[in-house]
């Protein structure tokens, strides 16, 4: 996506290792949301603050971000990774049902913004 001062930033969509193949279809986006309504089968999702009790156990209709790099254009790309437990509890894991990686954010800028961007 571009920014307003012209440089461009990648979102990008990740298929977990857990996820079913029913689950990582019709993501729609555009230029401000990333719009999950399509993966919502079970419930409304719920995001869960790093170091919150809720982090603990992961559960269905759970969002959370975490710290993480990508290869992208053969550049290692600093971002963070918006996780989501859809069709199962996570139990330990730590294996979402799928994975957004937002390039250059961190886990600690979405937990405090996350009330002002969450759609769900």
């Amino acid at each position: 996506y571009d920014n307003i001062d012209g440089s461009e930033d990648y979102i990008a969509f990740v298929n977990a290792n857990h996820a079913d193949n029913d689950v990582i279809i019709n993501f729609n986006t555009s230029f401000d949301k990333i719009d999950l309504s399509n993966v919502l089968t079970y419930q409304d999702f719920q995001y869960v603050t790093t170091g919150s009790p809720e982090a603990e156990t992961l559960e269905e209709g759970e969002l959370r971000a975490r710290d993480g790099t990508m290869l992208i254009e053969g550049e290692t790309i600093d971002g963070a990774y918006l996780e989501g437990w859809v069709d199962h509890d996570d139990n330990g894991t730590n294996t979402p049902d799928f994975q957004i990686f937002i390039e250059h954010v961190d886990q600690a800028t979405l937990d405090a913004t996350h009330d002002d961007w969450l759609i769900a």
